[in-house]
């Protein structure tokens, strides 16, 4: 596929009447360059539920270290023993 040097340069047009249907399906606003000065107004404030989030330590270093240390004895016994 040829495409021309400057094709991603290319002046393109807006697609008015898409943004337009795009923006009343979506419950939003369509807004020209010389319509911005009304878009602080048209802006509602609106609140969102605030969660918080408690973080809960499954393992601490002692139990980590006596699962590191258990699994290293069994090793150990099962190496020297002859076990598989």
């Amino acid at each position: 596929m040829n495409l021309p040097p400057e094709h991603e340069m290319a002046p393109g047009g807006m697609a008015e009447a898409d943004m337009r249907k795009l923006a009343e399906a979506t419950g939003g606003g369509f807004y020209r360059e010389e319509d911005l000065y009304k878009l602080p107004g048209q802006v509602k404030p609106q609140t969102a539920p605030y969660t918080t989030r408690t973080e809960t330590i499954l393992w601490n270093k002692w139990a980590m270290l006596l699962l590191i240390v258990l699994l290293t004895m069994e090793w150990v016994v099962r190496k020297f023993n002859g076990l598989s």
